[in-house]
C-alpha cells in the first residue's frame, strides 16, 4: 500500500507492506566408507516468516514527523536425521526446539529545522517473545519475552553547502535468538557440547557517533568520516563456560557480558566521474573489549 498527498493537512505520505516468506535449507551427505559401516546425514532447517511494516509522515511548518510499526512472527524448525548416528545420539533429533519468534516495534521521530541546524529526536518501543514447543525435543526449554523503550537524538549542522558536521546519541536493544536460548548439541568424540541458557537477557547498547559529511565538485564527489563509541550491557556472546577436568566435555554456551565497549572509525568516498558511472569505497576499523572484575579481555 502506498499513499501520497502533499496537500493533505496531517498525513502526506504513508506506505505499508504485508509479507510472507517460507525458506528451507537441506544438507544431505552419503558416505561410502571402506573400513567402517556406510552412513548418511540429513539436516534440515526451515523458517516461515510473516510480517507487517507500516510508516507514515507528516510535514509541519518547520518540522517533519515520521512514525511507524514493524511486527513479525517467524516459525523456526530444525531436524537432524540419517543413519549410524554418532555415539551418544539417536536419530532423528532436534538441535533446538521448534520455536515461534515474535518481534514488534513502534517508533516516532521528529526532524526539527532551525536555521542551519536540524535536531532529530526519536523514540522506539521494542518487544520480543520466544515460545518454544516441547514436541520432539529432549532438552530443557524456556519461554522468554522482554521489551524496552529506546530514545535517540541526532544533530546536523549545515556549516556550509559542502560541509555538514553531525552527532548522534542512541540507545539500542537486541533480543536473543531462539538458538541462543534453547539449543542442545553434543559431540562426545570431539569432546564438546553446546547448551542453552534459560537466563539469557536481551542486549542493551548506549551509542555515541560523531562525523563529518561533505561534497566537492557539485555532487560528483561525496565523502563521510565518522567515529563511534558503543557501551553494552548484557552483551550476548558464545564462549566456553567449563571443561576438563571439571567436566568431561568442553561446554559452550551463549552468555551475557555485563560490561562491553566497542569503538571504531569509518570513512566513505563516492565519486561520479561521468553520468551513469558511480565509484565508491569504504574503510572501517573497530576494536572492543569486555571487562570482568577489572580485567579487560579483547
Amino acid at each position: 500500500h502506498r499513499f501520497e498527498d502533499l496537500n493533505a493537512p496531517w498525513l502526506q505520505s504513508a506506505k505499508s507492506q504485508l509479507y510472507l516468506q517460507t525458506s528451507e535449507t537441506r544438507q544431505y551427505a552419503a558416505e561410502d566408507r571402506l573400513t567402517a559401516a556406510d552412513r548418511t546425514r540429513d539436516g534440515r532447517y526451515k523458517e516461515q516468516l510473516i510480517g507487517l511494516s507500516s510508516q507514515g509522515q507528516t510535514q509541519l511548518s518547520s518540522q517533519r514527523l515520521s512514525y511507524g510499526l514493524d511486527v513479525s512472527r517467524n516459525r523456526i524448525e530444525g531436524l537432524r536425521d540419517g543413519t549410524l548416528p554418532p555415539a551418544g545420539e539417536t536419530f532423528p533429533n532436534k538441535p533446538f526446539p521448534d520455536t515461534d519468534y515474535t518481534l514488534a516495534g513502534a517508533f516516532v521521530q521528529d526532524e526539527i529545522e532551525a536555521g542551519d541546524f536540524s535536531l532529530i529526536p526519536g523514540l522506539r518501543f521494542e518487544h520480543y517473545s520466544l515460545k518454544p514447543k516441547a514436541a520432539g525435543y529432549s532438552g530443557t526449554i524456556v519461554k522468554l519475552s522482554d521489551q524496552a523503550v529506546t530514545p535517540r537524538l541526532g544533530l546536523i549542522w549545515r556549516a556550509t553547502p559542502h560541509l555538514q558536521p553531525y552527532a548522534q546519541w542512541a540507545q539500542g536493544f537486541r533480543a536473543p535468538t531462539p538458538d541462543q536460548v534453547n539449543n542442545g548439541f553434543t559431540n562426545p568424540i570431539q569432546g564438546y557440547t553446546s547448551i542453552g541458557n534459560a537466563n539469557l537477557k536481551a542486549e542493551h547498547a548506549n551509542s555515541l557517533e560523531l562525523g563529518l559529511r561533505g561534497k566537492l565538485d557539485g555532487d560528483k564527489l561525496r565523502w563521510q568520516l565518522s567515529a563511534y563509541h558503543n557501551r553494552y550491557r548484557d552483551f550476548i556472546k558464545q564462549q566456553q563456560v567449563s571443561g576438563p577436568p571439571a567436566t568431561p566435555l568442553m561446554v559452550f554456551q551463549y552468555v551475557n557480558l555485563n560490561e562491553v565497549e566497542i569503538e571504531g572509525l569509518e570513512a566513505r568516498l563516492m565519486w561520479q566521474p561521468i553520468a551513469g558511472l558511480d565509484l565508491s569505497g569504504a574503510w572501517a576499523k573497530a576494536r572492543g573489549h569486555s571487562r570482568t572484575a577489572g580485567i579487560d579481555t579483547p
